[in-house]
């Protein structure tokens, strides 16, 4: 990564208007999925931006919604909802239509945010136990990654978690004031801090393994390298406007950066919960 700009707006309006985007996902037709809490639906636009479809729909019943804060995609089939305030995780197929609860009421405590594994595990941050809980693509139980402290592979106050195309699993922690790296099988690889103290709500991949995390502490953007190094910064007035509004996102629209010789990742990918 050598630079970062603003490349892209979407700002529906009328009855897609947004009441409070939280999530946001690509899926593998090039279609941005967002996940608006507000209204308690998926958005799906097009390539070109325009609302196309919504699913979900305030309820507690199977393939409602209540307060649907993050999404991810499994490209070609699922996207699988963090539907938190039912507590679930529920997944759909790419037409929007109900397959299965994968992660059910209860199993995890308070879900902030979600991500899919390399091998379509599902990875739920739980605020409460300060770990990221692992479930098989059915949905089966795994052990578990990172735990409650400051030491290594210790968390804080994590809120945002994201998979590398290497299987590294990130996960923003302003508690520790740091970004914490994991492989695919929970061991602690690094932890990744800015020159001044990095309050990372969230976290973003682009496909070369760069690593993008949003600093609501700095009003800023850091990109850093695979090996951990810091290589490029976006703190123009757009972006500390952003970070500053990232608490609600009403009428704002949905912003993108570009990492260069990457691709484009939708900026409400990196989302304050």
């Amino acid at each position: 990564v050598t630079a970062l700009t603003c490349s892209a707006s979407v700002s529906p309006a009328g009855p897609w208007r947004l009441a409070g985007a939280r999530g946001v996902a690509a899926d593998h037709r090039g279609r941005v999925l967002v996940a608006d809490t507000g209204s308690h639906r998926v958005l799906v636009f097009s390539t070109d931006g325009v609302a196309e479809d919504e699913f979900g729909g305030y309820g507690w019943t199977e393939s409602r919604l209540d307060g649907p804060t993050d999404l991810a995609v499994v490209p070609g089939f699922y996207v699988d909802v963090l539907d938190r305030g039912n507590r679930r995780v529920q997944r759909f197929d790419v037409d929007g239509d109900y397959v299965d609860t994968v992660v059910g009421e209860g199993e995890v405590e308070d879900p902030v945010a979600l991500a899919v594994g390399r091998s379509g595990e599902v990875l739920v941050l739980d605020a409460s136990s300060q770990s990221v809980m692992v479930f098989s693509q059915f949905g089966e139980p795994m052990p578990s990654i990172g735990r409650f402290g400051t030491g290594e592979g210790g968390l804080v106050r994590p809120t945002g978690i994201a998979v590398g195309p290497r299987g590294e699993i990130a996960v923003a922690d302003p508690g520790r004031a740091s970004v914490e790296v994991f492989d695919e099988f929970g061991g602690h690889l690094r932890s990744l801090t800015g020159a001044d103290s990095l309050r990372a709500v969230a976290v973003a991949f682009d496909r070369h393994g760069n690593l993008l995390a949003a600093d609501e502490a700095g009003g800023v953007v850091l990109a850093f390298s695979p090996s951990g190094r810091i290589t490029a910064r976006l703190d123009a007035d757009p972006v500390a406007n952003l970070v500053a509004g990232m608490q609600d996102h009403r009428g704002a629209g949905l912003e993108a950066f570009q990492a260069f010789g990457g691709q484009t990742i939708p900026l409400a990918e990196l989302h304050c919960p």
